[in-house]
């Protein structure tokens, strides 16, 4: 009944009623978390005190029952607590760490154990398959992303509102080869690891991290969409305390590289989202992959998008020119690790076709996709010529205008220094070059808004350059001659 519950007081009612006849487990209240991040994710009626509510009563429910708590469970509540941005109470954020990483360690010693003695007789329908070219037909078919916008990821199946279901994990068994249990446990290990890192809420103690990346190393997960998304919890971590946070994880030989590896494995199980998530992951993190791994991803990503029409919409956003966003912008990552590459990967007929599909489509409404593509393309010096015979990014800064005053600081400013960087800083006082004049007066009062920004507060400025890890020229010159511009 939970899992039809169409409210969040709903949800909370049939919780608590559960509750109180003693019929409740940790099964009923992972649900109802799961329920209710679906109901958030509709924008179903409900206030916000509602759902704060109705999660506390789960995770009481849940933390009551901890030492009967399983992996799935646990993975639950932490995406629950990440995605509804609910807080899990710090003194339960240790026992929770350390119920998982003790359920983990068991599930390794038992299936080391079951290993030594040979591996069973396959089961019925099981299918050994490792796929290590991109193939159409299974990238456009493939379900599941990893990663959540504010960081640029995508916002695909590690943000989803789905609940980890049985149904579709036996439907995934036969594309890497693994049992349904095994499966599980690696998709509840990848959750939870995710949630966790990306939850600035989450207070990390001392050899907790270290402790929970060596499970994930030891967990040998396959499925390459569970890969990605533990990477993207290490980039969203990363960004906010720092590289050196991630160091000992991100180096040759870690984890992070093993599960790059097994990424790569199987590119062609990869979803667009997944594949441009990937990218961002190598760029951010710094990871070593072999020769013709970017062009390959960026591929990847422009493949899957084969299967996923345009449709209609009236809101802000539409996952198809989403995801195209979010692979020009995974591109933009790495160019500076392999540039001759990137550059021989946007040479593709498809590279050109989807830009200036995505440029038709944008609108001031979704502002934060059209900031995604206008950076992304300056850093890559790529700028076609469209059908219409006027250049892609002429084409995408008609709109600055509309969307000048949406742009959050940290958008204002990849804007105007991603524009430097394709066409030139403006001079102090002079001019600007021929294809910015028409956008003068939008250039100025984005720079203008940013001079405000940092002179109400420096540490902007400094948490900018921190976060994008910028090297360039001086950023406050550069706004200053964009706001004298003429």
């Amino acid at each position: 009944m939970i899992s039809q519950a169409r409210s969040y007081s709903e949800v909370a009612a049939l919780l608590r009623a559960a509750i109180s006849q003693g019929a409740a487990t940790v099964v009923t209240s992972g649900a109802a978390l799961d329920r209710l991040r679906a109901v958030n994710a509709r924008n179903q009626q409900g206030s916000r005190e509602q759902l704060q509510a109705a999660c506390e009563l789960a995770f009481g429910d849940l933390l009551r029952r901890l030492p009967h708590a399983d992996l799935r469970s646990l993975a639950t509540l932490a995406r629950a607590a990440f995605q509804l941005r609910v807080p899990v109470p710090q003194e339960e954020q240790q026992p929770i760490l350390s119920k998982f990483i003790s359920l983990v360690r068991a599930w390794q010693n038992v299936h080391a154990a079951k290993a030594m003695t040979g591996p069973p007789p396959p089961k019925p329908g099981w299918v050994q398959i490792k796929l290590s070219e991109q193939e159409p037909s299974a990238a456009a078919g493939a379900s599941g992303a990893t990663g959540e916008h504010g960081d640029g990821s995508s916002s695909s199946s590690s943000s989803s509102s789905g609940p980890m279901q049985p149904g579709l994990v036996q439907a995934r068994v036969g594309e890497v080869g693994v049992s349904v249990e095994r499966r599980q446990a690696n998709q509840s290990v990848s959750y939870f690891v995710w949630a966790t890192l990306s939850n600035a809420q989450w207070q990390w103690q001392e050899g907790e991290l270290a402790a929970l990346m060596q499970c994930v190393q030891q967990q040998a997960i396959e499925d390459p969409v569970d890969c990605t998304r533990v990477l993207v919890g290490l980039v969203r971590y990363a960004a906010r305390q720092g590289h050196a946070a991630v160091g000992p994880y991100v180096q040759e030989g870690g984890p992070a590289e093993a599960l790059l590896h097994r990424v790569l494995s199987h590119l062609s199980m990869l979803t667009s989202d997944s594949c441009s998530d990937t990218l961002k992951s190598i760029g951010r993190l710094q990871l070593r992959s072999p020769p013709g791994t970017l062009a390959a991803l960026f591929k990847g990503a422009l493949v899957a998008l084969e299967g996923d029409a345009p449709q209609p919409t009236t809101g802000t956003c539409n996952s198809r020119f989403e995801n195209i966003a979010q692979a020009f912008l995974g591109l933009s990552m790495v160019c500076n690790l392999a540039p001759e590459e990137c550059r021989e990967a946007l040479e593709v007929p498809e590279a050109q076709e989807v830009a200036q599909e995505f440029a038709e489509w944008v609108t001031p409404a979704a502002h934060e996709l059209w900031t995604q593509m206008v950076t992304a393309c300056c850093q890559l010096g790529f700028n076609p010529v469209g059908s219409q015979q006027v250049p892609l990014l002429e084409v995408l800064l008609k709109h600055l205008p509309g969307v000048s005053s949406r742009l959050s600081f940290f958008d204002r400013l990849d804007v105007l220094v991603s524009v430097a960087q394709a066409y030139g800083p403006p001079p102090v006082g002079g001019a600007l070059v021929e294809q910015l004049k028409p956008h003068r007066q939008g250039f100025a009062k984005l720079a203008g808004r940013c001079l405000t920004s940092i002179h109400k507060d420096a540490s902007a400025l400094e948490s900018w350059q921190a976060y994008r890890r910028y090297g360039g020229a001086n950023v406050m010159q550069l706004l200053d001659s964009y706001s004298r511009s003429s």
